[in-house]
This record gives structure tokens, sequence and C-alpha cells, in this order.
């Protein structure tokens, strides 16, 4: 059964959870840890900085030094207030690419511009989710109904971004932050609705990235 949970801004209605998507124009090159580089694969290997904790949540993950979203905005410690920082650590690909050329250019600045950037730099986005796909929502979309019926999540003024985790149907699994700060993430099903897009994992071609110059 999904746990209530306060967000951390004001409720848009008595059953729905607005998500807070915080995201500021970011500009961050691929750094190193361990003497290795950054992955910026669509496939990042499996660590505990993106290994989705067992159990709804909340759960907690250590701040990654090579996480784009953190560093972009001088984050230190895990920054579970901000929505993106999460598909940041679970698709590499689509921040160190798309948001890396074209940094959240589109104002008012929030999650919603991730699904712009994805567009521009050749990415596959659609309606149909898949496993691995970010889910984006625009400022104040409706996001989806509970899998108990007994809620609805509105994404917050700046959209909102997740990770789908499983498809079933009309039904997504997805890990989420950006409740508040102290929170951390969870994972939960959500009924879908048509006002929710999916950017996929790259197959064959490669999403052009010959602008990523910042």
């Amino acid at each position: 059964m999904l746990r209530p949970r306060v967000p951390a801004c004001l409720l848009a209605l008595p059953l729905a959870i607005a998500l807070v998507g915080l995201a500021a124009p970011a500009s961050a090159s691929p750094a190193r840890k361990s003497g290795q580089a950054c992955a910026t694969g669509p496939t990042p290997p499996a660590t505990r900085y993106n290994r989705t904790p067992s159990g709804p949540g909340p759960w907690h993950v250590p701040l990654d030094p090579c996480n784009y979203e953190a560093r972009a905005n001088g984050d230190r410690s895990t920054p579970y207030d901000d929505c993106a920082y999460w598909p940041a650590e679970k698709r590499p690909d689509l921040f160190y690419g798309a948001v890396n050329s074209y940094g959240y250019k589109v104002a008012p600045y929030g999650a919603w511009n991730i699904e712009i950037d994805a567009k521009r730099a050749g990415y596959s986005v659609n309606h149909r989710p898949h496993v691995g796909d970010i889910a984006a929502w625009k400022p104040n979309a409706m996001m989806g109904q509970s899998d108990n019926g007994f809620g609805w999540y509105q994404a917050s003024s700046g959209g909102h971004v997740s990770y789908v985790e499983a498809v079933n149907g009309d039904t997504i699994t997805i890990s989420d932050m950006g409740s508040g700060q102290s929170d951390g993430g969870y994972t939960f099903d959500l009924i879908y609705t048509h006002d929710t897009v999916f950017i996929h994992k790259p197959v064959g071609r490669k999403p052009d990235r010959r602008r990523n110059h910042r």
C-alpha cells in the first residue's frame, strides 16, 4: 500500500502529491573518481550510488561524485529534493548528452526541460513506456493515479522526472526523488496518464551529441 508522504511544495489536490522538479541550468563535464572516467552510457554499471534500494521507501543512496545534476548545482550531499538527480544517476547518457548540450535553456527552468533537450538531441520520446526510460511531466501535469486508487500525483510548477523500473500495461513502477531534502527516494506503482512522456534509451543510432560543448 502506498504510504502518504509530505512533499516539498504545496499540494495541488487533497489526495494528490505535487512532486518537486528542481532543475537549474547545468554546466558540467565528465569527472573522474577512483581513477576511472564517470559512466556516460545509457546503462551504467550497478553501484551503491545508482542501484535502486529494495522496498517502497523512503530509501537513501549516497551522493555520487560523478552525478551530473549534483555537480552542476554544487551539491555536496544527496539532493533528495531535486527530482532530476535520480534520473541523472540512472541515465547519465541523457544528462552528459542532451542536457549538457542544451543546458535547460527554456525558461522557466525546470525538470520538464529535460524532455525538450532530449528531443533536440535526437532521443526517441513518446507516450509508450519501456523499462529504463525516463518518465517526464510538464509543469502541473497530472502524472497518474496510485495503484490503490486512493490518490493522484501531480507534477510541480517545474515539472517532474522519474525512472521507469517496470511496465505492466497502463501501470508503471517508478523510482523517484523530489519529495523533500530529508525524505529520500521512493519506488511505487503509477497508473500513468497521457500527459506522461517517456525518453527511451538509445538503440542503434546514437543521439546527436555534436553540440556537447558546455
